[in-house]
């Protein structure tokens, strides 16, 4: 047998050896194509994102449907007395009649509409304002939704429509001002009235003072935009964790980006006078971000835009760090599984609190038996007045309260998508106001 395995290599070394060159060739090529972007790299991202784009267009359908958890719908859970009393702000597109909509809604205790404002893409930029390869489309209700809302007294709402821009509606959902900004995620609104979003801009070549990290990728910023929605400040993540000698933890995974998204922040929080005291090290102003991909919640500096403190155990892929009281972060810890999608294989999602330098950690709330808990991507966590914690859970379609032992004591989850569909749609935030939030002029006939 190995001499005729010989014979036939000895006779046809020749073909042998040009298939292989050309196998190695076309090989390192691709490898050059994926890794430099050079032809026909372009062709081929445009027709991924040409199929990527239309999908959700040719079904007609929001794209973020997951399979639902939970029977029932509206508020399910309500405990009067040991609920936090108040009205809740939940961004949830909307199953209408014959289609569906971008939608924030607010409703008392009891899951009864108290207002709603409808958001449509289309109407607010005939053109995507950002013209580039990974987000430059048109500004359709299909690529994107409602992520990051706050509410003000008046009943007006500042939010991000995601990745197109920062605006600001009435309570009749007509455009006070909007920020052709690329922003995402949050919103934060700070003490004298400004607003704080997570940022982004697009690099399609490397950029020097970013050494290591290969073209095309993302830049996360911070930006504070003023309550009548000029820009005032900008501040570039990537270059707070350069300058401060934290760049390390763009590699620690060994390569330096995720398909482009470097960092992906999805929070940003202002820590404000009144609490600044009870943090040791921290001042009235500092700057708390959460950069996803690489499962680290840091905090910079008001003034040199420095990293002053970062912490990467024990999170997985968290989500909404904030400032609570005591000298106390909480931080919705996701702890996804990346191979296994939406299985809880780390036990499911958790909120835990850490002191920023001790980095003490402790769980103050975990999935439990009769209380399951886990979203691998996006969720909120507000802590209430009486202690108890708001929290979102995105991919189960559902909001829900619990007490300081865990203890569930409102719960509002997302109507089925239609009849025949056992899917909920994504619910983007949920947050819990004071009754007199309520009290606007809601006649917008």
């Amino acid at each position: 047998m190995a001499n005729r395995v010989f014979e036939y290599l000895r006779k046809n070394w020749a073909k042998l050896y040009f298939t292989i060159s050309i196998a190695a060739i076309v090989f390192a090529y691709g490898f050059c194509v994926s890794h430099f972007g050079i032809f026909p790299h372009s062709v081929f991202m445009s027709a991924f994102d040409y199929y990527e784009y239309n999908q959700p267009r040719i079904k007609n359908e929001f794209p973020g449907l997951n399979p639902a958890r939970y029977e029932s719908s509206g508020v399910v859970v309500n405990e009067e007395g040991r609920a936090y009393p108040g009205v809740t702000l939940i961004g949830v597109p909307w199953k209408e009649e014959k289609d569906w909509s971008h939608s924030v809604r607010l409703v008392d205790m009891n899951g009864n509409l108290l207002h709603k404002w409808t958001i449509d893409p289309e109407t607010i930029w005939d053109e995507s304002p950002h013209q580039d390869l990974m987000r430059g489309k048109k500004s359709t209700k299909f690529h994107t939704h409602i992520h990051g809302v706050v509410l003000l007294p008046e009943g007006h709402l500042v939010f991000n429509l995601s990745h197109y821009g920062l605006l600001r509606v009435n309570a009749c959902s007509q455009i006070i001002w909007k920020v052709p900004y690329r922003t995402h995620h949050s919103v934060y609104l700070d003490d004298n009235g400004d607003f704080w979003a997570a940022g982004e801009k697009w690099h399609k070549d490397p950029v020097e003072k970013f050494p290591g990290l290969s073209a095309p990728f993302i830049e996360d910023t911070v930006v504070q935009v003023s309550r009548d929605g000029e820009i005032k400040r900008e501040i570039s993540i990537l270059s707070s964790l350069y300058r401060s000698g934290y760049e390390g933890l763009l590699f620690a995974s060994g390569r330096s980006q995720y398909k482009g998204d470097v960092t992906h922040n999805n929070d940003v929080e202002v820590l404000e006078k009144r609490m600044a005291g009870e943090f040791i090290g921290l001042n009235a102003g500092d700057i708390m971000v959460s950069l996803r991909n690489i499962s680290t919640v840091l905090i910079i500096d008001a003034e040199t835009e420095l990293v002053k403190w970062a912490m990467t155990h024990p999170f997985v892929w968290q989500h909404d760090p904030d400032f609570v009281q005591n000298g106390f972060i909480i931080v919705y810890d996701n702890r996804p599984d990346p191979k296994k999608g939406n299985a809880p294989s780390f036990g499911g999602s958790r909120i835990i609190r850490v002191r920023p330098f001790t980095n003490d950690v402790l769980t103050i709330f975990s999935s439990q038996a009769d209380n399951q808990f886990y979203s691998r991507g996006g969720g909120k966590v507000q802590q209430l007045g009486n202690g108890n914690l708001l929290i979102t859970e995105p991919y189960g379609g559902r909001v829900f309260e619990v007490t300081s032992e865990g203890n569930l004591v409102w719960s509002w989850v997302a109507e089925k998508w239609d009849d025949n569909d056992n899917r909920l749609p994504e619910v983007f935030c949920g947050s819990r106001y004071p009754e007199s939030f309520a009290d606007f002029p809601k006649n917008c006939s």
